[in-house]
């Protein structure tokens, strides 16, 4: 080298532009250098000053001492405040129990609540039937006691229609919770540089339990009322079944779900409900005779290609001889076999004609005389 040339002069930014160079493909590509991360751009990636900053023994002596100092003091500050959420947070679980435990509470007097108002709708409905039918009876044979059964029909009507309303406020879907919104802590970055956080929505526990256990208590009344619905279901069931019943199909049955929703109609005198090209006659207060001249005419009426019969002895003793003196035995079906064979034909004997039924068809004039009938 030229003693007169002087040597290069490297500055803070010098070897920061040469590792630069030296770090292209061009240069260094075959023996693998591969240029650092520069530190400005680590300070900006948030790296601590501990790695960026290269202090002298010195200036470590001078500095540290304040620097432990100011990390105590936050680590102090950091544990009080840990500690105070730790106390706010057993003060709310202890809130929350005690909420859980006044929610459940409320929840079991709903329930008995909603127990007694049912009882109270039953009865005043019993009462209000009954006054309306002493006011009916009254307002026929013209008394005086007429004005009074009315009103305690409106009495009871009014007292079921507000236990009723207290019932459906109980039974309602309660609200849902609000949210509120609240700062979390989602990432701590040390002890000397603020932690990151986030708003989010929570619900307060309060209102969760609440509506927790009203939840629960509609729960539980559902199921109590669907047992109660189906145990009632079975009974009406176990009853309908026992209707004289009748149609044109070989496999004719008479269920509670068609007791419910048939038509309801009066023939001859008997209340009878038709559904599904189907006929039922439900007990009131109504001979064999009537209800059998009922089924009999309705599927004469509607075309049956046969009367396919479920019903008790009688009606469908009374249902032969109308066939019968209707010339239509063999269109009746579904009798017992003991009870048809008293009313098949005797076969003539050998060498003698068989005698002809000389019998007019039965008219509606030959059946016993309606009764008032009764409300099924």
């Amino acid at each position: 080298m030229n003693p007169m040339e002087r040597p290069p002069v490297f500055t803070s930014q010098r070897p920061s532009v040469v590792q630069r160079s030296g770090s292209t493909p061009v240069a260094y590509n075959e023996i693998g250098i591969e240029r650092g991360i520069r530190k400005v751009d680590r300070l900006k990636a948030g790296e601590p000053d501990s790695k960026t900053v290269h202090r002298s023994v010195k200036q470590l002596h001078a500095d540290l001492p304040a620097e432990i100092e100011a990390a105590q003091e936050h680590t102090q500050e950091v544990l009080a405040e840990a500690r105070e959420q730790a106390d706010v947070a057993r003060t709310e679980a202890a809130d929350a129990e005690a909420e859980r435990e006044r929610a459940r509470e409320r929840a079991d007097e709903a329930q008995a609540e909603l127990q007694a108002l049912e009882e109270k709708i039953a009865k005043n409905e019993r009462l209000e039937s009954r006054a309306r039918e002493q006011a009916e009876k009254a307002e026929a044979e013209g008394g005086e006691r007429a004005a009074r059964a009315r009103k305690k029909e409106r009495t009871y009507q009014k007292r079921a229609e507000k236990a009723r309303a207290r019932y459906d406020e109980i039974m309602a879907e309660p609200p849902l919770p609000e949210p509120r919104r609240e700062k979390i802590v989602t990432q701590d970055r040390g002890a000397f540089r603020q932690p990151e956080t986030k708003l989010v929505r929570v619900y307060p526990a309060r209102q969760i339990e609440q509506y927790t256990a009203h939840t629960d208590m509609l729960r539980k009344k559902t199921e109590d009322n669907n047992r109660a619905l189906r145990k009632r279901l079975k009974t009406l069931e176990d009853a309908t079944n026992k209707w004289p019943h009748a149609g044109p199909d070989t496999e004719v049955s008479w269920s509670a779900e068609k007791a419910l929703t048939a038509r309801q109609e009066h023939r001859y005198g008997v209340i009878c409900s038709t559904q599904d090209n189907e006929i039922a006659v439900p007990p009131q207060n109504a001979t064999p005779k009537q209800v059998a001249a009922a089924i009999y005419r309705h599927g004469k009426e509607q075309g049956w290609p046969s009367l396919v019969l479920d019903a008790d002895t009688n009606v469908q003793r009374e249902v032969l001889r109308v066939a019968k003196e209707d010339g239509r035995l063999e269109w009746v079906q579904g009798v017992r076999a003991e009870i048809r064979k008293d009313f098949d034909p005797i076969p003539a004997t050998t060498g003698e004609p068989a005698v002809a039924n000389t019998q007019r068809p039965i008219q509606h004039e030959d059946l016993e005389p309606p009764t008032a009938p009764t409300s099924p």
